[in-house]
């Protein structure tokens, strides 16, 4: 897997080559430290090309290529206790939750 930072103007930079996904979220981690950047959230989103990683700035992303968002989400959940999995849902069902309230 490829790790890329994409800056404000779009523009990709390969920050690292990983062979798993702790190595890439350490890479993030080390390199918002080293930018003196505090993430108080991670949100990403993806498609089979792919995963693009917010922590917060709205313009500046990470991208990992070289595995679909689908199996980055199975990777994420082999490591996290069950009451802490992650679950996709549509548009549609997320509306339909926000009405339910």
């Amino acid at each position: 897997m490829k790790l890329y930072f994409e800056n404000s103007q779009g523009k990709e930079r390969l920050i690292a080559e990983c062979e798993t996904l702790e190595e890439i979220h350490e890479h993030i981690s080390n390199f918002l430290d080293e930018h003196n950047f505090k993430h108080y959230y991670t949100r990403s989103w993806g498609d089979s090309e792919g995963v693009t990683i917010d922590v917060g700035s709205h313009s500046e992303f990470f991208k990992i290529k070289g595995i679909s968002y689908s199996d980055y989400i199975k990777e994420l959940q082999k490591d996290d206790e069950p009451e802490e999995q992650y679950h996709q849902i549509t548009m549609d069902e997320y509306l339909e939750s926000l009405q339910n309230l």
